[in-house]
């Protein structure tokens, strides 16, 4: 299909837009089981559009920066948001213009790292594009690789590259190679083989660029022009030396590489003694109680094990081989024999086992990559499988009871049970039977469970060859409950690791059919948990454990669980608060047991939105007479009350997270439950179910934001100075809580956007911003909360700062709304990180590739569905409004106080804002010079704080911000200045310098971009008018004359200084 066809039929009737989705290159799946799916997938294409037009604008007027770079960040993001949400002839344009891009000479070295980082994430799914499709000059990836890695000018600081511009090199390569041109081999070994001498210090060097460049992933038709040509010569020089090179590393890497892409193609057989040989010379084992000399460079594990399952298969001596290796090594993997050599053994344990899945998973899928088609009579068959577990399985369980490695040993066992879990299950679980009683080897018992959590998928699920596993699950459920031991808190973690890892594969069904034996069962467990939690109560922090209990049942059935706990709940605190009502709002000593039902009653109300609509009554009953109490557990449990109670029914989020989405209730014979114990769900079957805000609960959000915020800014406004530090301290604990919870539901404030913070002759802001929630009705409220917010606790600020400047907590928590109110809109980024650790963590634990793409649990896939929803929050609103410059500077008058807390505060929601807001650091440079040219005696906390700010944090470091205008106003004045003449001060400047040493990288003066680069810019969209080209020309010509001239003027400012006496 080609462009204009897929122009003409962009619009927005769904049935043409599925017949284009259809033309696609990988769109996100996870995108479709969105509530607000339509909108985002019309906006799909629209977005690309955009960003499409917007790289080809920036080329072909020859602007790089700042727009190439933010440009280049949209895509990825778009990418990471949208998948490979294009067509693939969009899809190769776009790698044609980075590599275009490429060939710009004097490139600044920022822009190399984007194309890079860019090139490498649209080539990295190497299946979508064939090698007939794209042809990657080697030559150009090479210019760089000799510019980056031989850089002499960098040793001598004549030059800066960015940190990590190699591994983003590296990356780009491998993502780059499988499409280097069939001639290149032959190329490539001309232009480097006469380097070719082990004497030669020039031989480390090429045998690098040779692991990095040289084509292993021809088609067979094409290895004549491959491998053919140099692998004998290399395998010659690589067995003629024994002195273990570093170039010896790269070697192998190659030979490994080479072995994985050419699976029967190649035969290893006469090498495989020597090769084995190599491998356990690598290891560095000690003979006796001698340690034989440690090899100085140790081969990468990783390349050792691909290349030992590659030569696995038909017929070959291999795993004879292998089995040999591991009877000579066997005795080391014992706990007792501890070394250095013994977390290489492990690992090569676990990266053997997962290499070798990832063979099997490759052979067998669907839609497999096109450089890896091994000859059917190559291929792993299932006795080569059961023949490699039965190989290594008598180390991997050795290898679980060694302290120091047992992540990776259990990995290690969790690889072998997918291939063969009736060869692994079985042992491990025997194993843990043995050692529940045993009193003398405890850490046997913390190294099986660790083991079970991670092979936990492989014991509960039905497979063809192995469901004993099943009748496992309820003698290990009951056996393992005595490692919940308070005094072994190691023991009590891997043990509620094992129990989660099963209980989450598992349905737990009700056993309703016993109503026939007993007619009380269901009224008694029922009774057992509203006496434990209704009936007890326990300290704030042993609370925050009961809690999760309530967290659980609560997703699970939220309305049986709301109506035993939520009334009783409520009923207690009412009756905790009219016994000693006068006295409990202003107790400073608090009472526990009132906290404790806080608690309880903040857990409960995280309850679906509309589950909990019929209790508003009395909900609103508890926040109006515990709101005021001033105690400070007590008061932030009701905040957090108030805040999950919004969250609720506001947000958009999944309301289920079952194993299966079949009728899991009786009769059996239509469905068994077991059967679906750590079975996957398709994707097109998930039916996933969204708590979407109706309007009952709209109106109930928006009630209960004006019955308690606008009373307490009311309250904060009128009586601040009157009121107590606990008393302040309990409002805006209430309104920063409640914010957070609110927030989404209030739109951004309509201010206008500064424009030319950075002349870009293209726009920052998208047009396009995701519909990220989704309401029946429009959320109101009698004002802008947003504005209110700003107004009234900017106020409350200033008149803290003055009067009670000794109340850091209350100015601490002002600070944060302040700092809400601009950048803050549902979903904090720290959150998401969290949401995603917890997600790639639980993935791992259940993954399993030979039960195909993406087969995990339904409710892994509901929590990735949920990141998605998530994701889509964090990116909106980039662009700098008037009203966000204020925000920014206030914070920065308040990060140089003369009060150090209040600075410190101050100071990191300043970097919170202006990380958020693109280019938004250039409000505050000038205030930053005028501070530091100060003349005569300037104020010491001005400085400080000014100094910190130049510090800045991990994510945001002013000085090195690329501009020549900002680096020649800011570096003389720091280099000037009188002012930091205190210890503190100049161990300060000491940091700046050393921090600059760290992150600067070297900036072009003339940008341009070339003539090949602005054809694949047209060829990307579309060629602009002569009269538009001309007139930015002059602008472009404008520019660099202005960088020349500040880079001038900084090199006399800065040498007129080292010259003179004012250093």
């Amino acid at each position: 299909m080609d462009d204009q066809q897929i122009e003409s039929e962009r619009s927005t009737d769904i049935d043409e837009i599925e017949i284009i989705e259809d033309s696609l290159q990988k769109p996100n799946i996870f995108n479709k089981y969105l509530p607000f799916y339509d909108s985002i997938k019309r906006q799909g294409y629209d977005l690309f559009d955009e960003i499409r037009e917007n790289l080809s604008r920036i080329i072909q007027l020859r602007e790089l920066r700042p727009g190439f770079s933010h440009w280049s960040s949209k895509l990825q993001r778009f990418m990471s948001h949208y998948g490979l949400y294009f067509t693939k002839t969009d899809h190769i344009k776009t790698i044609n213009l980075y590599m275009s891009v490429l060939t710009i000479e004097d490139l600044d070295f920022s822009h190399v790292k984007t194309c890079f980082d860019m090139l490498y994430d649209l080539t990295r799914k190497t299946r979508l594009i064939a090698r007939d499709d794209l042809i990657v000059d080697w030559r150009l990836l090479y210019k760089w690789t000799k510019v980056i890695l031989h850089n002499h000018d960098e040793s001598y600081s004549l030059v800066s590259v960015p940190n990590e511009i190699e591994n983003s090199l590296f990356y780009c390569i491998r993502g780059c190679r499988p499409y280097f041109s069939a001639t290149a081999t032959q190329e490539i070994l001309d232009e480097f083989r006469p380097y070719l001498c082990p004497f030669d210090s020039a031989f480390s060097d090429t045998m690098r660029i040779f692991e990095l460049f040289l084509p292993v992933h021809l088609p067979p038709n094409l290895h004549d022009q491959g491998f053919k040509l140099w692998l004998p010569e290399f395998l010659g020089i690589w067995e003629s030396i024994y002195s273990n090179p570093a170039w010896e590393l790269n070697m192998v890497n190659l030979f490994s590489l080479l072995a994985w892409c050419n699976i029967g193609y190649i035969d290893w057989e006469p090498w495989l003694s020597r090769i084995f040989t190599r491998i356990l010379k690598s290891f560095s084992l000690p003979v006796g109680k001698i340690q034989v000399s440690l090899q100085q460079y140790h081969y990468s594990m990783s390349s050792v094990t691909t290349w030992i399952v590659a030569m696995l298969g038909n017929g070959s001596s291999c795993l004879q081989h292998l089995q040999d290796l591991f009877t000579a090594i066997k005795s080391f993997y014992h706990p007792s024999n501890t070394g250095k050599f013994q977390q290489d053994l492990i690992s090569f344990l676990s990266k053997l086992a997962q290499a070798f899945v990832d063979r099997v998973h490759l052979e067998r899928k669907a839609n497999p990559v096109w450089y890896f088609t091994p000859p059917e009579s190559y291929r792993l068959t299932e006795q080569n499988i059961t023949d490699f577990v039965n190989c290594i399985k008598e180390c991997a369980f050795i290898a679980i009871f060694t302290k120091a490695h047992l992540k990776e040993a259990a990995k290690a066992c969790q690889y072998l049970s997918m291939l063969r879990p009736e060869l692994i299950v079985p042992p491990i679980v025997e194993k843990l039977f043995s050692s529940i009683d045993s009193m003398s080897e405890p850490h046997r018992f913390t190294s099986i469970m660790t083991c079970l959590a991670s092979i936990a998928r492989q014991i509960v699920r039905q497979a063809p060859y192995f469901s004993q596993g099943q009748t496992y699950v309820i003698p290990l459920l009951m056996a393992v409950l005595p490692g919940i031991d308070s005094n072994d808190f190691k023991k009590t973690a891997v043990t509620f690791q094992f129990l989660n890892a099963i209980l989450m594969l598992v349905t737990c069904v009700d056993c309703s059919s016993a109503v026939h034996t007993r007619n009380d069962l269901t009224e008694m467990v029922r009774e057992k948990v509203t006496n434990f939690l209704a009936g007890s109560f326990f300290t704030p922090k042993v609370g925050k454990l009961v809690t999760g209990l309530v967290r659980a049942i609560l997703k699970g059935n939220p309305e049986e669980t709301l109506k035993y706990l939520l009334p009783q709940t409520c009923e207690r605190i009412e009756k905790i608060m009219s016994h000693s009502e006068t006295t409990i709002l202003t107790d400073h000593k608090g009472d526990t047991e009132l906290t404790w039902c806080l608690i309880l009653f903040s857990e409960l109300v995280r309850a679906r939105g509309d589950t909990l609509l019929m209790y508003k009554p009395m909900i609103l009953s508890v926040f109006h007479r515990c709101v005021r109490i001033i105690h400070k557990e007590t008061h932030e449990a009701v905040a957090n009350a108030a805040k999950n109670l919004l969250k609720s029914l506001s947000y958009v989020y999944p309301i289920e997270y079952r194993l299966t989405v079949e009728n899991i209730e009786e009769p059996f014979t239509d469905f068994l439950p077991i059967r679906a114990w750590g079975q996957h769900v398709e994707f097109d079957k998930l039916q996933v179910q969204f708590h979407i805000p109706n309007g009952e609960e709209v109106d109930f959000a928006c009630e209960f934001v004006e019955t308690f915020i606008y009373p307490e800014l009311q309250l904060l406004n009128e009586k601040c100075s009157k009121m107590s530090n606990e008393e302040r301290l309990r409002s805006l604990t209430l309104v920063h809580y409640m914010s957070i919870g609110c927030l989404r539901m209030v739109p951004r404030i309509d201010s206008k956007e500064i424009e030319n913070l950075v002349p870009s002759v293209a726009p920052y802001a998208s047009k396009y911003q995701a519909q990220y929630s989704i309401y029946a009705k429009e959320p109101k409220f009698k004002e802008n909360l947003r504005m209110c917010l700003l107004v009234d606790i900017g106020n409350l600020i200033d008149i803290l700062v003055e009067n009670h400047s000794d109340d850091a907590s209350s100015i601490k928590t002002a600070l944060k709304i302040y700092s809400l109110s601009s950048i803050y809109y549902g979903v904090f980024k720290h959150d998401a990180d969290k949401l995603h650790k917890h997600f790639e963590a639980a993935k791992n634990s259940f993954i399993n590739k030979l039960y195909g793409e993406r087969q995990y649990p339904r409710f892994l896939m509901v929590e990735r569905i949920a990141l998605q929803c998530e994701r889509f929050s964090l990116t909106n609103f980039q662009s700098l409004t008037e009203i966000d410059k204020q925000v920014i500077l206030k914070l920065f008058e308040l990060s140089i106080n003369r009060y150090s807390e209040v600075r410190r505060d101050a100071q990191g929601y300043l970097f919170s804002v202006l990380n958020r807001y693109l280019f938004s650091y250039q409000v505050i440079v000038d205030r930053i010079i005028e501070l530091l040219n100060s003349p005569g005696e300037a104020d010491h906390d001005q400085i400080k704080g000014c100094l910190y700010i130049l510090l800045g944090n991990h994510s945001f470091f002013l000085p090195t911000k690329h501009s020549w205008s900002m680096i020649e106003k800011l570096w003389p004045a720091m280099a000037r200045t009188t002012h930091a003449k205190k210890p503190t001060t100049q161990r300060l400047m000491d940091h700046i310098n050393e921090t600059i040493g760290k992150q600067y990288d070297t900036q072009a003066l003339i940008e341009d971009t070339n003539d090949i680069s602005r054809k694949a810019a047209v060829d990307l969209w579309k060629p602009l008018e002569a009269n538009e080209l001309e007139s930015k020309n002059i602008l472009r010509l404008q520019r660099n004359e202005e960088n020349v001239k500040s880079y001038i003027n900084l090199m006399e400012t800065l040498n007129s200084l080292l010259r003179g006496d004012s250093l």
